[in-house]
């Protein structure tokens, strides 16, 4: 993913490190995020907030303990759709028809069979 697209959409380079980090984690608790986004202890929790209150990850608390992880995909398409007047989304998958009938988009879309 282009990192300089997820900088022009309001993302600070922390979040999208740490959003990386929740999304190859699944749900986890801070102290793997914080080893896989090499984000300080001081700075995660803030980080983490931001990116709730974007909708881009959310929390569960389990035994006294929080975990958290990246948020359904389509709430990260719906914030670029909030953050650019007219988007363009590019799929590249081996299951186009899969892609279509799961990731809904309502601006331009392109599929890209990855077998071909």
């Amino acid at each position: 993913m282009n990192i300089a697209v997820l900088k022009r959409i309001g993302l600070t380079e922390s979040e999208i490190k740490v959003y990386f980090a929740l999304m190859k984690l699944g749900l986890s608790s801070t102290g793997p995020i914080i080893k896989e986004s090499t984000i300080n202890h001081s700075k995660i929790y803030f980080v983490l907030k931001k990116l709730e209150d974007k909708g881009l990850a959310s929390h569960v608390i389990k035994s006294n303990t929080t975990y958290y992880q990246s948020s359904d995909p389509a709430n990260f398409l719906e914030y670029i759709q909030s953050k650019i007047d007219v988007p363009t989304f590019f799929f590249f998958s081996d299951d186009i028809a899969w892609v279509k009938e799961n990731i809904k988009v309502e601006n331009n879309s392109y599929y890209i069979d990855w077998n071909s």
